[in-house]
């Protein structure tokens, strides 16, 4: 973990031996992504298991060069549901997983996409559904910093 404070460091190991010891974990097995969102009562699902995705939609987001891994969405006050990219191996599945998990464990802010359109204002839209909707002007700025929105 060369690169993160040492405090930061510190505080990961910790949470990581405290959750396994939270799900009767040995300090060394692996902590896996879909046991610990069960335990924090977030689901985790793939595109496909969203109700009534258009199914152009669904192509975008499962095609080879898709270029998304994983997004958290707040769903309600302090609830998340994190969408996956079920075409990568299962390896990082696990990568991406946690790393939306590591995102609410630190508490981080989600950024906030918008898309304007004939007056209306639609908030956690994903870039890449964005990509393929037929909208005149689209704004992609974070709402806290003004700046473009990352992908994960």
């Amino acid at each position: 973990m060369r690169g993160l404070d040492r405090n930061l460091r510190e505080w990961c190991e910790n949470e990581g031996v405290r959750w396994r010891r939270e799900l009767k974990l040995y300090a060394y097995d692996p902590l896996p992504a879909r046991l610990l969102a069960q335990r924090m009562k977030i689901l985790v699902i793939s595109p496909m298991e969203i109700p009534e995705v258009d199914e152009l939609i669904l192509q975008c987001l499962l095609a080879e060069n898709a270029g998304w891994s994983a997004l958290t969405l707040p769903i309600d006050k302090g609830r998340h549901l994190i969408i996956y990219n079920p075409t990568h191996a299962a390896t990082r599945y696990e990568s991406n997983v946690m790393h939306e998990l590591a995102h609410l464990l630190l508490g981080h802010r989600p950024i906030r996409f918008h898309q304007l359109s004939a007056g209306l204002l639609q908030d956690f839209t994903p870039p890449f559904f964005l990509a393929h909707l037929e909208i005149e002007s689209l704004n992609l700025a974070d709402e806290r910093t003004g700046s473009e929105p990352f992908e994960h």
